[in-house]
């Protein structure tokens, strides 16, 4: 069954759904989050993956698969939501500000090639405005 995330509303047909829900016995997640998580992995021709209900557990998540030491240097877009800020400090990481692009508001490739000097560990890449990061520009530095 498919609900749409972009209604106002719930119509009268998802109701039944809805209401299951509510009035489970379970607690924590349910088997409609396991279904939507096969189902966005069998779309993206991956082998799993995990739905969560906020960025702020998807950010500590990545950072966990990257297992970084505390003080690590973590590249971050001076426009980065201040969440990342927060939960990077958080964790022990340093942030480390990268310039951006006046016209786009991506990071600058120039000032992404000046703080490896720094030796960071890993880099956020955040998209502003429809424009894409520079995604070849963190690989190119072998940076996760």
């Amino acid at each position: 069954m498919e609900i749409p995330v972009f209604r106002p509303t719930i119509r009268r047909k998802h109701m039944n759904s809805v209401l299951s829900c509510l009035v489970s016995d379970q607690i924590g997640l349910g088997s409609l989050n396991s279904e939507c998580a096969a189902a966005f992995s069998r779309y993206l021709g991956v082998a799993g993956g995990v739905c969560l209900t906020s960025f702020y557990q998807a950010i500590h998540l990545a950072l966990d698969t990257l297992k970084l030491e505390s003080g690590a240097l973590v590249l971050v877009s001076a426009l980065a939501p201040a969440y990342y800020y927060t939960i990077l400090r958080e964790r022990g990481l340093v942030p480390l500000i990268v310039d951006v692009d006046s016209a786009s508001g991506l990071m600058l490739p120039s000032a992404v090639d000046s703080t490896m000097s720094r030796n960071p560990r890993a880099a956020i890449i955040t998209h502003l405005l429809g424009f894409l990061a520079h995604a070849d520009l963190f690989q190119s530095h072998d940076l996760p």
